[in-house]
């Protein structure tokens, strides 16, 4: 239904910044979705991605849920867990729950101002969020959070960073999420599988829709479900 309504909107000569509106708009929602059905098919590194993304839309998505969703599903996809052997990946779960528990505070105190940015600094998750005032989470679940982040925080051989990338562009290294680079301004396409920033030597495109995706994911996608995520158009791996 969103694809439709996008593509009607272009048909019908809408101003750019409405159909921007639109396509952010549709991309949430979107990724939503697909975060379900990635759930239900076991496609716990997509579920992983798909939340890592929704984070680029805070303000749009509630900052607590987002933060602890991105965190257990990294946690849970074994990406940057506290065991974690690949330590260039970073640890996108610790990083992602600890953010989460300073939200978390952040509301009980109703003041945003104690939260900081250093590890989000050169990314395009936003930092300027508005708190809600209810949580997310009971005191019993975010107990249980704070408990893994201080196990976590104890594994000295841990890495606490953002797992990054060279930038396709300029070969600075940014966050592997982002979809601008914070030094050149490069603007990647979003992966339709995942959210993620398309990067140019993983890009192929749905035969029906056009709409871009990073190869490995898109495989991985439609090997279970056998369709296009954007436009439900019947598709087969890209090899």
């Amino acid at each position: 239904m969103m694809f439709k309504l996008v593509a009607n909107l272009r048909e019908a000569d809408t101003p750019a910044v409405h159909i921007k509106e639109f396509e952010r708009f549709a991309m949430i929602a979107h990724l939503h979705v697909l975060k379900e059905v990635a759930k239900i098919n076991q496609l716990g590194t997509i579920v992983a991605k798909i939340t890592t993304s929704l984070l680029r839309y805070l303000g749009d998505v509630p900052a607590d849920k987002a933060f602890y969703e991105a965190g257990m599903a990294c946690k849970e996809a074994g990406i940057g867990t506290v065991n974690e052997p690949d330590s260039h990946v970073g640890n996108m779960a610790f990083v992602f729950l600890n953010r989460y528990l300073d939200i978390a505070e952040a509301m009980e105190d109703d003041d945003a101002g104690v939260l900081e940015n250093q590890d989000f600094e050169h990314t395009d998750v936003p930092y300027d969020i508005p708190l809600l005032k209810h949580q997310h989470l009971d005191e019993d679940r975010r107990e249980s959070v704070r408990s893994w982040v201080l196990q976590a925080s104890l594994n000295a051989s841990m890495d606490r960073m953002l797992a990054t990338r060279p930038c396709d562009n300029c070969a600075v290294e940014l966050y592997e999420a982002a979809s601008t680079c914070y030094q050149c301004k490069n603007m990647y396409d979003c992966c339709v599988v995942t959210g993620y920033p398309v990067l140019r030597n993983s890009k192929i495109s749905c035969t029906s829709c056009a709409k871009p995706a990073n190869r490995e994911d898109w495989n991985k996608y439609v090997l279970k479900l056998k369709v296009c995520p954007w436009c439900n158009s019947s598709q087969t791996p890209a090899y």
